[in-house]
């Protein structure tokens, strides 16, 4: 007997062991505060050159706020320099935010390429964006009028320089005030580690909610491109959700079809009253991450992307489950399009400070202008210039001189009015404008002495470029056919523009990846995540449907089989089997790239001329991984994206065929008046009478010369 309560003590005490009880919904998903690593980023996409005096090299990064940078972190330079420096006169200097942490001479010891490790040692890095900045001092002589012009004066700050942070996810448990950490950990190496999980057969508004995020989340990177996942619940397996965040994207009811198994795996499948929320909580598939589960009708999904996407409302998120029939939403006021010819850009606008010009006897500020895709430049632009500067100056011999794309466009002396502010416009010829890439340059030339250049050192000499100064450029829509135009047409002058989405009937992840990853892509370029587009499946589309809108296809050859008559103005099309090419001399395909190739082609709607098809698939599903990875990852040099369609083949090389159709002009309004369809009915009436009066004229005259010859 003894022996039987002794082993059903045991039993109970192992059983105990393996159960683990249920969070509750509002309690904080705890997990571990231990996790630490290191990553390294490149400090210089390329070498960088210095010359002159002096230099200061500024490179920023951003920490997130749930992590911390321990005093483990370095900087690691790879440096050369002219074996011609004094080493008593030249220095680098290497400060962060400002605050210098180290100091070393450039001798000969360390002219040919050394690395130099700067610990953090010591200094405090916490959340947010901060500044490493690489100041240098060159001289080859005793005297600094010669040394800022010596060619001889120069140093190298090579590539594969690095910035290595040794970071600790700060303690405490994760909740929705930390959003959008940890999905989008901004400030890392790999900031998008999740996945976005759907139902089976997801639902037109749950396909929008996941756009609408992706759009979101793009607008976090604005200096790249994220590559999303996105997958059906069926497609994952217990290791596939290992090691990786995971975002729930759902209606009641297509859970509870589509995604039963799924969802009863999940911390609100396995807990009652489940009603539209916001719910984040611990991985069942991984301690160390998390689930974000939205989840409630169509509308409740609408307005939980609409707070998800706006900063004002997801802000204010506390705890780990926020109900959706609550929230508070701002109103969505209506984009409102311009009619201004003109396209105005400032500094601040690209992002700019105040920018900051010192030194000894000269200094440069730089920066770099973009013409937005959906414009073309018409005539020659205006930069409008403000500036102030020191008043400890010498202004007979003290100037500014601005390039543009590295011409010289203007010059002017300083003077004691210009010392309290001043704008200097410079007209940009059009020729200069062509690459759509503007790069200015402001170059200022101090002389605060009689002499001129002098050795003694001189604190007064500055000038500032005002973050208000403006790039004016006169401009009409874009009307080109052109890949290397997008996010043009489908988002114009920062608005979403009427689409329709055609997708295979069953979806999967190669295709929802993709979906997610060009809705991102794109819609970061939008004013606002939300949008109207469509998404139906490619066999139900009807044309009277879709002929008013721009129109995306998604899919295979085969998917897409019953909209093909929609690629009937593409150099390049889908066929089921294969590529299909319409001018085999403009788009010399070899066998393998037709079968194995994936193809992006934008053309006009054979449905509407003033709308375009924009077609992206393959014969196989694996050329919709090579389309994502094209939308992410830079193109090589000689692979950048133009024309109307791109061919990359098993290899990832990307082929470019076929020019930039340009569209023809919309006629002026004079040659309008001289149209009939396009006149309204009250000047219809006036050629009318016009025309009358003619003929009452010309049978007058006809008449009195009759009479005339008459009489005679």
């Amino acid at each position: 007997m003894k022996r039987w309560i002794g082993l059903g003590l045991v039993l109970v005490i192992m059983f105990s062991s393996f159960h683990v009880p249920l969070a509750h919904a509002e309690e904080s998903p705890t997990l571990p505060s231990q996790v630490r690593g290191t990553e390294p980023f490149t400090l210089f996409p390329q070498d960088v050159v210095i010359r002159g005096l002096t230099h200061r090299q500024d490179y920023y990064f951003d920490v997130n706020s749930n992590r911390g940078v321990s005093p483990r972190s370095y900087a690691e330079l790879q440096v050369s320099h002219s074996s011609t420096l004094l080493s008593r006169r030249s220095t680098m200097t290497v400060m962060l935010d400002d605050v210098p942490l180290e100091t070393r001479r450039l001798d000969p010891s360390n002219a040919n390429r050394t690395t130099w490790r700067i610990d953090f040692a010591g200094a405090a890095v916490k959340s947010g964006f901060h500044k490493l900045s690489i100041v240098t001092q060159l001289s080859s002589t005793d005297d600094w009028c010669v040394d800022e012009t010596n060619v001889g004066n120069w140093a190298v700050l090579h590539k594969e320089s690095v910035l290595v942070l040794d970071w600790t996810k700060r303690e405490g448990p994760t909740d929705l005030s930390w959003y959008p950490s940890p999905f989008f950990e901004k400030g890392t190496l790999k900031p998008w580690k999740t996945l976005f999980v759907l139902p089976d057969k997801p639902s037109e508004t749950e396909l929008k909610t996941l756009v609408e995020l992706a759009a979101f989340f793009g607008k976090q990177q604005p200096g790249g491109k994220l590559a999303f996942n996105a997958a059906t619940a069926s497609e994952l397996t217990d290791e596939r959700l290992q090691g990786i965040n995971v975002i729930m994207i759902g209606s009641n009811k297509g859970w509870k079809i589509n995604g039963k198994q799924f969802y009863a795996q999940t911390e609100v499948g396995r807990t009652s009253g489940a009603g539209g929320a916001i719910r984040l909580y611990t991985s069942p598939w991984d301690d160390n991450k998390v689930v974000l589960t939205v989840q409630g009708t169509d509308d409740e999904l609408k307005k939980a992307a609409l707070a998800l996407t706006e900063a004002k409302v997801h802000r204010q998120f506390v705890g780990t489950k926020q109900d959706i029939k609550t929230l508070v939403l701002p109103e969505q006021a209506a984009a409102q399009k311009s009619n201004d010819k003109r396209a105005v850009l400032t500094l601040e606008q690209l992002g700019y400070n105040d920018m900051t010009v010192e030194g000894p006897q000269s200094g440069s500020a730089v920066f770099t202008f973009t013409v937005p895709p959906a414009l073309n430049i018409t005539s020659d632009a205006v930069l409008k210039l403000r500036y102030r500067h020191s008043q400890a100056l010498k202004f007979s011999q003290s100037l500014m001189m601005v390039k543009v794309n590295g011409s010289p466009v203007s010059s002017r002396y300083l003077s004691a009015e210009t010392s309290q502010g001043a704008t200097l416009e410079v007209p940009i010829p059009n020729g200069q404008l062509a690459n759509r890439i503007i790069n200015v340059e402001v170059t200022f030339q101090f002389i605060s002495t009689k002499e001129g250049c002098t050795q003694r050192v001189q604190t007064g000499q500055w000038a500032v470029v005002d973050k208000g100064s403006s790039l004016t450029l006169p401009v009409r829509p874009n009307q080109s056919v052109a890949l290397d135009y997008l996010p043009y047409p489908f988002v114009n002058n920062g608005l979403w523009q009427p689409t329709v989405v055609l997708l295979p009937d069953s979806l999967n992840e190669r295709t929802l990846t993709l979906l997610a990853t060009w809705g991102g892509s794109i819609g970061k370029h939008a004013q606002t995540a939300i949008h109207d587009w469509q998404y139906i499946a490619a066999s139900k589309a009807k044309d009277d449907a879709i002929k008013d809108k721009h129109i995306v296809a998604l899919g295979t050859g085969a998917q897409l089989a019953s909209v093909e008559r929609l690629w009937s103005k593409a150099p390049i099309w889908p066929g089921p089997a294969e590529l299909q090419v319409r001018d085999p001399n403009a788009v010399p395909l070899l066998p393998d790239t037709r079968e194995k190739g994936a193809m992006a082609a934008l053309a006009r709607s054979p449905l509407n001329d003033e709308r375009y098809v924009l077609v992206m698939s393959g014969a196989q599903e694996a050329a919709l991984q090579r389309l994502t990875r094209w939308l992410t990852e830079p193109a090589a040099p000689n692979a950048k994206t133009q024309g109307q369609a791109i061919v990359i083949d098993r290899l990832n090389r990307v082929h470019n065929f076929a020019a930039a159709e340009q569209a023809q002009q919309p006629p002026s309004d004079a040659a309008n008046l001289l149209q009939p369809q396009t006149q309204p009915v009250w000047m219809r009436f006036v050629w009318i009478c016009v025309f009358a009066v003619i003929l009452v004229a010309v049978g007058v005259l006809l008449w009195r010369n009759r009479k005339q010859k008459h009489d005679k």
